[in-house]
């Protein structure tokens, strides 16, 4: 037998004002949050994807200013420093940019973080980026952003899971109490963007292939 521990327990209410009703669990009421972390991912009621960025963009600040000594340290080999780049930093900052990537406006703030930390690496104020990114191996953010999307879209065209249905149905979300407004859902704004750029959906390497043609890797 279960038991739940209502005191750990919240509801969220997703794409509504409504604030009538509350959910009992044993004559216990679970309180109502108005945002949750579910696996690091931070959800609100309007599935705000520039709040997700935000929280990775916090998250980068945070981590460039603990290693900020380390990468500025001329006696430490470049190597070593851009571990932590690649490692540390990078991961915390893109963790979730298959929801929140597909946006340029979501990534600017992070590409700036990631600058701001190999400039400090290669000791230049400015410097060109496509240089720097070959010479030291480091991926495209808008590249990766857009891959991991269609990445994880083509998973879920395959899934035998429920968001498989999702993305053959729930295109766009209608709101009952006004008929006129309809948002697009996530899956509508990632399957639009593909017919829109005619991108042939066939295997994770021939997205890449595409997206780096599209990006001029």
């Amino acid at each position: 037998h279960m038991v739940v521990n209502v005191r750990k327990c919240g509801f969220l209410r997703i794409g509504t004002n409504d604030s009538e009703g509350s959910i009992y669990y044993n004559e216990q009421l679970i309180p109502e949050v108005n945002e949750y972390t579910y696996l690091g991912v931070q959800i609100n009621k309007n599935l705000d994807k520039k709040m997700m960025a935000n929280m990775r963009i916090q998250s980068g600040n945070a981590i460039l200013e603990g290693i900020w000594k380390t990468i500025s340290a001329r006696n430490i080999p470049i190597i070593y420093k851009l571990m932590l780049v690649k490692h540390v930093l990078l991961p915390r900052m893109t963790y979730g940019i298959e929801i929140f990537g597909g946006r340029y406006s979501n990534l600017t703030e992070i590409k700036k973080i990631l600058n701001r930390a190999l400039s400090r690496i290669v000791g230049l104020k400015t410097f060109s980026q496509k240089a720097v990114y070959d010479e030291l191996k480091l991926e495209n953010i808008e590249l990766k952003g857009r891959y991991m999307q269609l990445k994880s879209y083509l998973q879920w065209q395959n899934s035998s899971r429920i968001i498989n249905e999702l993305i053959k149905t729930n295109k766009h979300i209608k709101d009952p109490r006004n008929p006129r407004s309809i948002k697009r859902s996530h899956c509508a704004e990632i399957s639009e963007w593909i017919k829109g750029n005619k991108i042939e959906m066939t295997n994770k390497k021939e997205i890449r292939r595409q997206l780096q043609e599209m990006y001029k890797i």
